[in-house]
Formats: structure tokens, sequence, C-alpha cells
């Protein structure tokens, strides 16, 4: 079917954009959770890190939790960035659709795509350490707007990387 979808939008047997949007349609994202959930969380963690002690806190990683002044954050499974990182191939795949991409750009986009993700889950888990050691209760709805202007903001870089990467290849 993505053969003949390929073939006829794009006139190729298999479209690049048409590929990964097929890849991250296959049900595999509990076995991505296993398999990948902790590295992803470890990253977080390492990025979270790196911003926490430009911000002044002393902090350091523990694998994929956070130790601070003798207490422990962990950066907990659903917060491993795995949907960012699915969504944000989903909008790359879909952008390499729109613009008609090859395999240099969609793949570019794809890289461009990972590190956002893995970026912006990093921004994520440094403001929610904030919040959650600032040493008032907070309500779980800010708890997932963080994660939603983290995503948000990834989703804006990739936009505006696409678009200037349209207006350079126009240029060319």
């Amino acid at each position: 079917m993505a053969s003949l979808v390929s073939a006829w939008r794009f006139s190729q047997p298999l479209h690049p954009g048409v590929w990964t949007l097929c890849i991250l349609a296959l049900p595999v994202m509990p076995s991505l959770q296993f398999y990948c959930g902790y590295a992803l969380r470890h990253l977080a963690a390492l990025g979270a890190v790196g911003l926490l002690h430009a911000s002044g806190f002393p902090v350091t990683a523990a694998g994929a939790a956070l130790e601070w002044s003798g207490g422990v954050v962990s950066v907990d499974a659903p917060c491993s960035g795995l949907s960012m990182l699915w969504t944000m191939g989903f909008m790359a795949g879909c952008l390499a659709c729109v613009s008609g991409w090859g395999w240099r750009s969609t793949v570019g986009a794809g890289a461009f795509a990972a590190a956002a993700s893995v970026a912006a889950n990093a921004l994520r888990a440094s403001a929610l350490f904030i919040l959650e050691t600032g040493g008032t209760a907070v309500p779980g709805w800010l708890h997932e707007g963080v994660g939603w202007v983290c995503f948000a903001a990834a989703a804006a870089c990739m936009a505006a990387a696409a678009i200037k990467g349209e207006r350079w290849a126009a240029n060319r």
C-alpha cells in the first residue's frame, strides 16, 4: 500500500516521507519504551544536569534520576520523551511528504527532530525539577503544561528549520 501511495503521489516506488510514516505506524511503542525508555530518561537527566548547573543548581545525575541536597527526583517512564520523539518523527515525515523532500532532507529532518526532542525533554526535566523541589505542591495540570510547552517549542523549532531549509533550497 505504501508503494502504491508513493508511486501515485511521488512517482517513485517508496518516497522517504511515506516510508517514515509507514515505519511510525507500526505498533511498537511498548517495545520501544521497554528498550529505549531508560536510555531516553538518562539522556533527559544528563541534559537537565547541564541546564540546572548553568542555573546554579548543584545537581548530579544518578541514572535516570537527579540528586540534589540529599533528595532524589526521578525522571519516570512517562517522561522518557518517547511520545515526543515519535510525534516529532511524524512531523518530519509529514513535512517530507508535503514538501516532496528526498532522502537527504528527510534524514536530516529526522535527525533534527530527534535532537530537538531530546533537548526539549531535557528542558522539561529541568523545569519540572525546579517545580518539584520548590517546596510547594505542584498541581498535575502544571506538570503536563510544562511538557506541552516544551513540545510546542520543539515543534516550532522543527517548523522554523523546515521553512529555512525550503528557502535555502529555493535560493540554490
